[in-house]
């Protein structure tokens, strides 16, 4: 299956890193394990928005379940065109031993909305304990900030090699919210990162 990345304007900042070895393995590849959305290094701005840190926490399961329990409209088989295996076993059990603070994660400093880097991307997949029996390709969204002032949620979408844990690539997109009530709200940010992300990969 072919494929070609088309860079969208619209929620989206990319920043490509690519590893020769295996590129080819995932334009090629039809069947992904969906890792979901990962918490682990994610910043929340700012206090005001996000005043109560165990609710904000509790959200973490109810993002990554959502895209278990509402499949048709989270779709990352129509969204990616391929057969998207779902595991997010793993990523709940990382989830749930943040520490989310006030101050700390949840923080007023605006350069924690743009922390990340291809290579602490490569650092968090490194640390992932997978199923040896998934595909070959994994896909997660590493969360680097969600930030009510600036009405955006950003993600680094990323394919990884399973067996190796090599990143094979990693971009970085913008996504709004939109909606009714903690969860929805931010959800709707990352459901446009996967449309968008979806339209670069076909």
């Amino acid at each position: 299956m072919k494929r070609t990345i088309l860079f969208s304007a619209i929620f989206m900042l990319s920043v490509s890193f690519l590893t020769a070895q295996t590129s080819d393995d995932l334009y090629n590849a039809d069947t992904f394990t969906w890792y979901g959305l990962d918490y682990t290094d994610a910043y929340f701005l700012t206090p005001i928005d996000f005043p109560d840190p165990y609710d904000l926490k509790s959200k973490f399961r109810s993002w990554n379940d959502l895209i278990v329990v509402e499949r048709e409209k989270y779709n990352l088989n129509k969204f990616f065109s391929a057969d998207v295996k779902l595991n997010i076993d793993m990523m709940n059990q990382r989830n749930d031993k943040v520490k989310v603070k006030l101050r700390d994660r949840i923080t007023d400093d605006g350069f924690k909305s743009t922390h990340m880097s291809p290579e602490k991307v490569q650092e968090i997949v490194n640390s992932y304990t997978t199923d040896n029996d998934d595909p070959g390709i994994g896909l997660v969204f590493i969360v680097e900030s969600l930030s009510k002032p600036n009405l955006q949620g950003a993600y680094w979408v990323t394919f990884f090699d399973i067996k190796s844990k090599k990143v094979i690539q990693t971009n970085r997109y913008l996504g709004k919210p939109g909606g009714f009530g903690l969860r929805n709200y931010w959800a709707k940010s990352y459901y446009n990162v996967m449309k968008e992300a979806g339209k670069d990969f076909q």
